[in-house]
């Protein structure tokens, strides 16, 4: 057996090594051997079966063998593992068979095995190793009628029927036999034939309940025969002297068709031929006449060898199991590639060139010259006689890589060597550039690539490393050749130049343009009329090159260029290029290229391109981009061919140069292969696990049976491999998926069709595939498997519904509890907004307490204070105008309380209802007009314009009092917020048409907008919040409205361009019988309204400013009295003040905190008194700014208010105020605590005049140490010159001369220079305390720069000399 193998394998070695040395032989077959090198089982195979899935099964002496046509799977009986459900019941396989079921049936040489493809496992029958018996070969043997059915010839039941229910055999006796039978099986008529151990034919016909009834067989002879076959659906019978009989199938009649003499072990009917393999070794083949043909040429190996079984299949196989040999698969040739290599096995060199010159096709080659065979002939079968041309020929370099054949009869050789050589076809030889006359004068070049001739003669050449070179040959008249013209195109940073120097291929375009191929640098277009260089790149853009590695060019008959790169093919219409951006088209692995790389580019006569690849060849239809590509496996020299080796006869053959030898063809005589194959789901595993059955998945080409498979969450990843099962083009098979779902776009594998998902979201999904037959024929899409990831436990759809109930019922308690909360937080803002409500109100009733309380307090303290100064100057008998001033203006204030407290009074009448009207007929002209007349001093005091517009003659029924108090809250008001030189109007006019007597109060100096006004007249409203200090008693306009709503009126107020207006409508009463006493013309103001009204004595409304100019008068006369600033808006406790203060102090006065600083800045006072509400600026902001101004911080401020509460004063001293008075006041405290702040002031000055060495003492008071200790800094730090003095002090604190005379005077009671030399006297004294430096050293550190002035300062301050000082100090010590 080894021998013969040797033998055969040797016969296929020389039948494919044949074609290398010469011309191919027009063969027929293409055999290919499959043994145990490739993954069978064994070699000795006694039978072949292809299933409905085109599946290919081997039973060998070793097992059962599963074929896809890339791989075999073998199935082995596990004798430690008998119950193994993927296990087979022997390793001798003889028969193997397939149900309607797509089961596999195997016949053993000890039982049958059924293998379940859906699941992947044996069911075993008949198998009895725990029973003594003999065992024989070919004692079973399954075969299947026409209707499905399946029987058996068995070794214990005889022939026997399978009951598919019951998963058993059952006995079925025919008629006239023992039951044992070498072979059996059913014609197309589901006739039954069996051939019985003696060698007698028996036929029955299958009647109903599987009963049979023989039929006679007529015939010459009637045996022994030791053959039963079927071949082309008929009966043949043979015996084993070699007769073989064919059997009519109507008649069952046989007669002898041939005679071999040698008994045949197997016949099958292939290519429309018949082929028998003889017992021995060996075959014969016959026509459809039964003529014995001569086999084919690649077939002849077969002759030697035992052929146990022949089996048909699809793509025009045949497959032919041997004994010892393997399996061997025959295929017709169905693409004629030829093969021509110039030199013997192992010699080869890569093609690079091909052209034909005289008649003679020249190969260029790469280390080997140029090879050359005379009138060679594609369509022939005559072998090729080569001729070389080398360097030892005349040839410049070995390493050809281009020929171009040109005009004036010269052929272009581009090699590795220098400059371009010459084939001069005149004189028959090689002619170098070095003996081309005019090559000195040309730019050094060589490696020429790429050769085009142009249309005038020229020639364009494309090296690699010296760019693109435009040259022109004569032919000179002593015949020698010449260049007579040549131009340089290389690289250049400009991007003018090429892309790179490197050039591989060169193409003429349309309209004077040049293409030219740069490798590493992308496209160049070179327009050569004006010489301009155009590139493109790839990455510019979308749709730009697919990769700047450019390999070769071509244009095809429809003007549309391609470009092969290192990384796909392009292509682009000619008349596209000239656009801004350029869109190539694409194509490459990711959608049917074999392989990315393209060395060369032609078109054939139907318009289809080819390309040459690293993975054989590629045609590419240009209507629909489909690829079919061709291998080694085809024919093709190797799967690697060279860079710009093609070439096209005048026939429309195809050349293409490869590292064996170059390939031609005729494109036409390629037959198109049309079959889509099956597809194998092979390797299905999920979770990393197997799925039973996964290697048994089948996809057939246009049906589709998808499995449905569900995995748990954590099983959510599968892979899988898909198989083309083709047994000719499994290799160039590609793959193409979208798991439909989770992809948006197909995923293209190329012919690696591994598919691996991972992490999948739970959901369903369908695996959809399409899949090519090799040859650019794709399936349409197909759905391989649905499957269904199952979400967690806890996201089922039970889990989701019980998590709904869930959030329905938490989403309910939430509501609830939400609408709860809500509804507890309206309340509560409710709430809220009621308390702020109520805090706003109670605000407004403290501020209107702490405002009334000041109204009261400010008459209390004029009374009180007015009574006090009285009885002082009853007692000195002394001044009786003044005490008739002090009596006036108690008795006015006296009265001004009265009509509070009875303002206050009505007004809570008037609130709860009990206020009543008293009308009477008035002359309300002269009414108004005597009320109006009392506000005349007090305009005339405050130099106010008042403006009076009252018409005589207005009599109607009225409400005096009313209309007094109305009048009198409104001017009051409107005095009340004019400033100095405002204007204040009364307008008074009778309405006839409307009846109403309209009255309007105007002033100027307004500061309130008209969104303002809203709440103006609710009580304990007091204008601005935000400006406490201008207050009221926040009930005056108030009760004006009440007073003028009884009077069935309204009053409204507005404001424009500075002035507010209040306006008053009243109309008569409807019943003028109401009014008392009849008519009254005029009447006069109430006696309370005169007395508030009445003009106070002069000195009491003095304005501030007069009564200033004679403070300083006083001042600048020399007077020893200290200066107080009164700041107080009442003129009355202005004038008490003054009265108090003025027998000892110099007094200044203020209306405000904003006219008080202003004075300051003119005339710094000693101490300052001051209010705490007024307007403009209030007293305590006064009193911060002052402790907060360096200039004036130390200067004492008392506080003075009817503000008196401990948290009042508690913020009147955070403020920095020295004393806080609460009105009303005692005269003689006031004066005491002003007497003890001065004293306070003499008491610090003493500490400074006393000697020590502590430069300042502690005054007690934050502000005035914090000047000190900085002024004191200021002088420490230049201690030492001579030249500091006051102007550098005023420098460094920012004070002027005054301000810092005046401060510093006020402290220390120094001037600044004696402030200093105060400061350096101390440093003085501390040094000759503390260190031992001389005296003369001591009043140079501390400025002096004269001794004896330091002497006698010092002496003077320490009442000793220096020296003295010194010992006193040590004796102490």
């Amino acid at each position: 057996m080894d021998g013969r193998r040797i033998g055969f394998t040797m016969g296929l070695l020389l039948i494919f090594a044949a074609p290398m040395v010469g011309l191919s032989q027009p063969d027929t077959y293409l055999v290919q051997q499959l043994d145990n090198r490739n993954g069978l089982s064994n070699s000795a195979v006694n039978c072949v079966f292809q299933d409905s899935d085109d599946m290919l099964w081997i039973g060998t002496w070793d097992g059962l063998n599963r074929y896809d046509g890339k791989s075999f799977l073998v199935f082995n009986y596990d004798s430690y593992n008998r119950n193994d459900p993927r296990s087979i019941g022997s390793n001798v396989i003889q028969h193997i068979t397939e149900d309607r079921n797509r089961n596999i049936w195997v016949s053993t040489m000890e039982g049958v095995s059924r293998y379940e493809k859906q699941r992947g496992i044996f069911h075993h029958y008949f198998y009895t190793r725990n029973k003594r018996s003999q065992v024989r070969e070919q004692e079973f043997e399954v075969t299947v009628d026409t209707a499905g059915q399946l029987y058996a010839r068995t070794a214990t039941l005889g022939f026997a029927r399978y009951d598919a229910q019951r998963d058993s055999f059952y006995a079925c006796p025919l008629p006239g036999t023992d039951g044992h039978f070498q072979k059996i099986l059913f014609d197309r008529g589901n006739r039954l034939w069996t051939l019985s151990e003696s060698g007698e034919i028996r036929v029955f016909e299958k009647e109903s309940n599987h009963q049979f009834e023989p039929i006679p067989v007529v015939g010459p002879d009637s045996g022994p025969y030791t053959g039963l076959f079927i071949a082309n659906d008929k009966v043949f019978l043979a015996t084993s002297t070699g007769r073989l009989s064919k059997v009519d199938g109507l008649n069952l009649k046989s007669s002898e068709v041939a005679q071999l003499h040698s008994g045949i072990r197997s016949m099958a009917f292939y290519d429309q031929q018949y082929y028998l393999a003889l017992e021995g070794q060996g075959y014969r083949v016959f026509d459809l006449d039964f003529r014995q043909e001569a086999g084919d040429g690649n077939m002849r190996p077969l002759e030697n060898v035992k052929i146990t079984a022949w089996t048909p299949g699809s793509e025009q196989l045949l497959w032919v199991a041997t004994d010892g040999n393997g399996l061997i698969r025959v295929a017709p040739k169905t693409i004629p590639f030829g093969h021509l290599s110039p030199s013997a096995v192992g010699a080869t060199k890569p093609i690079r060139a091909i052209c034909q010159v005289d008649g003679a096709l020249w190969i260029g080659t790469k280390g080997g010259g140029i090879a050359s065979t005379l009138a060679f002939d594609p369509t022939g079968n005559t072998p090729a006689h080569w001729q070389y041309y080398t360097t030892n020929d005349g040839l410049s370099n070995n390493a050809v890589y281009a020929i171009e054949a040109g005009g004036n009869n010269l052929i272009y050789v581009g090699t590795d060597g220098k400059g371009l050589a010459l084939y001069d076809r005149q004189a028959k030889q090689f002619v170098n550039w070095v003996d081309l006359e005019g090559h000195e004068d040309c730019p050094e070049f060589g490696s020429v690539y790429a050769i085009a001739e142009d249309s005038d003669g020229s020639v364009w050449v494309g090296t690699s490393g010296y760019g693109l070179l435009h040259l022109r040959f004569t032919r000179m008249a002593s015949h020698r050749l010449a260049v007579q013209f040549v131009r340089q195109y290389t690289y250049s940073n400009d991007e003018k130049g090429l892309a790179n120097d490197i050039i591989y291929a060169v193409c003429h375009g349309s309209d004077d343009y040049l293409w030219i191929a740069c490798r590493y640098g992308g496209l160049s277009l070179l327009n050569k009329k004006s010489g301009k260089i155009s590139t493109f790149k790839a990455f510019t853009h979308e749709g730009s090159l697919s990769n700047n590695d450019v390999l070769a060019l071509y244009k095809d008959s429809k003007k549309r260029f391609w470009i092969g790169t290192s990384y796909g093919l392009n292509w682009i219409a000619e008349a596209a290029i000239t656009q801004p951006q350029p869109v190539f088209n694409h194509l490459n692995t990711s959608n049917g290229l074999p392989n990315n790389t393209i060395h060369a580019i032609t078109e054939d006569d139907s318009g289809y391109i080819w390309v040459s690849t690293n993975k054989g060849l590629a045609r590419v239809n240009p209507t629909d981009s489909g690829v079919a590509h061709y291998q080694e496996a085809d024919g093709l020299q190797s799967n690697e061919f060279s860079d710009g080796a093609v070439w096209k006869d005048a026939q429309g053959y195809l050349y293409f140069g490869g590292i064996y030898g170059l390939n031609y063809f005729l494109p036409q005589h390629i037959r198109e292969n049309v079959r889509r194959p099956n597809l194998q789901l092979s390797g299905l595993h999920f979770a990393g696990k197997p799925f039973i059955g996964g290697e048994d998945l089948v996809l057939r080409a246009g049906q589709s049976d998808p499995g449905h498979y569900a995995v748990s969450r954590t099983d959510n990843f599968f892979e899988v491999e898909l198989k083309a099962i083709s047994f000719l083009h499994a290799e160039k098979c590609e793959y193409a998926w979208k798991l439909e779902g989770h992809d948006k776009t197909w995923q293209y594998g190329g012919t690696n069709g591994k598919i691996t998902y991972s992490n999948i979201p739970p959901g369903r999904y369908a695996l959809s595939v399409k899949w090519s037959n090799g040859e650019g024929l794709w399936t349409a899409q197909q759905e391989a498997f649905q499957l269904h990831v199952k979400p967690y436990v806890w996201l089922t759809w039970p889990a989701l519904l019980g998590y709904a109930l869930l959030l329905a019922t938490g989403a309910s308690i939430f509501y609830s509890n939400r609408r709860n909360k809500l509804e507890i937080k309206h309340r509560l803002r409710l709430e809220q907004k009621l308390r702020e409500k109520d805090e706003a109100l109670h605000e407004e009733q403290l501020n209107f307490f702490t405002n009334i309380a000041h109204e009261l307090q400010t008459p209390l303290t004029l009374i009180m204070g007015s009574a006090e100064r009285f009885q002082h100057y009853d007692r000195q008998d002394t001044a009786p105008a003044l005490k008739q001033n002090l009596l006036a203006m108690l008795y006015q204030q006296a009265s001004r309380l009265t009509y509070l407290v009875q303002q206050l009074l009505e007004f809570r009448k008037a609130e709860a209802g009990y206020l009543q009207n008293h009308y009477a007929i008035l002359d309300v002209s002269s009414l108004i007009t005597q009320l109006t007349d009392l506000f005349l001093p007090l305009s005339e005091q405050q130099d106010i314009t008042y403006e009076r517009q009252i018409p005589d003659g207005i009599i109607l029924p009225t409400d005096k009092d009313k209309l007094e108090k109305v009048l009198f809250n409104l001017l009051s008001n409107a005095f009340k917020h004019s400033g100095r030189r405002e204007h204040v109007i009364i307008a008074v006019q009778w309405d006839a048409t409307a009846a109403l007597l309209r009255i309007t109060v105007s002033n100027s100096g307004c500061e309130l907008e008209q969104h303002e006004l809203e709440g103006l007249f609710d009580q304990f409203r007091t204008g601005r919040k935000e400006d406490p200090a201008t207050f009221t008693t926040g009930i005056g306009l108030a009760f004006t409205r009440r007073l003028v709503q009884l009077l069935e009126g309204n009053i409204r107020a507005t404001v424009d361009q500075g002035w507010i207006s209040f306006c008053v409508e009243l109309p008569p009463p409807k019943d003028h019988h109401d009014a008392e006493g009849g008519m009254q013309y005029g009447g006069t103001p109430s006696f309370i309204y005169r007395n508030m009204t009445s003009a106070t004595a002069h000195d009491t409304l003095t304005p501030t400013d007069e009564q200033n100019k004679g403070a300083l008068v006083e001042t600048l006369s020399g007077t020893i009295k200290k200066t107080i600033l009164v700041v107080e808006d009442e003129p009355g406790i202005r004038y008490l003040l003054r009265d108090i203060l003025g027998e000892h102090y110099v007094v200044y006065e203020a209306v405000n905190g904003l006219e008080a600083v202003g004075l300051i800045r003119k005339q710094v006072p000693d101490l300052i008194i001051s209010d705490v509400m007024m307007p403009g600026m209030d007293g305590l902001t006064l009193c911060e700014k002052i402790k907060n101004t360096p200039s004036t911080c130390h200067i004492p401020v008392v506080i003075l208010s009817a503000k008196g509460s401990v948290e009042q004063r508690t913020e009147g001293y955070e403020v920095g105020a020295d004393a806080y008075i609460a009105k009303p006041f005692h005269s003689n405290h006031l004066k005491v605590r002003i007497k003890n702040l001065f004293e306070q002031q003499e008491r610090l000055h003493q500490l400074f005049a006393q000697g020590g060495t502590d430069p300042v003492p502690l005054t007690g008071n934050r502000e005035q140490q914090q000047f000190l200790n900085a002024l004191v800094k200021v002088i420490e730090t230049q201690l030492d010159n001579p030249e500091l003095n006051a102007a550098t002090l005023e420098h460094a604190l920012a004070l002027s001369k005054m301000q810092l005379y005046r401060k510093l005077k006020t402290l220390s009671n120094m001037t600044p220079s004696e402030f200093i030399r105060h400061i350096r006297l101390k440093h003085a004294a501390r040094l000759l305390t503390t260190t031992p430096l001389t005296v003369a050293e001591i009043f140079y550190r501390t400025g002096f720069n004269n001794q004896s002035y330091f002497f006698r300062e010092f002496k003077r301050q320490y009442h000793c000399a220096p020296n003295e000082y010194r010992a006193q100090h040590y004796v102490r010590v």
